[in-house]
């Protein structure tokens, strides 16, 4: 991820919800990407928008 964002990657999509992976697992990998991916963005974006 981190090298993404270097890239200037603003939107990326997790297609999960594919094949034969089930739900729970779905919704485990989603509850983490909101706990510990997400914040980690937000953080660094309102540390870049700072002057």
């Amino acid at each position: 991820m981190e090298r993404l964002r270097e890239i200037g990657v603003d939107e990326v999509t997790c297609p999960i919800q594919r094949g034969t992976v089930p739900q729970e697992v779905c919704l485990e990998t989603i509850r983490q990407w909101g706990e510990r991916v997400v914040p980690s963005f937000r953080a660094r974006t309102r540390d870049d928008a700072r002057p």
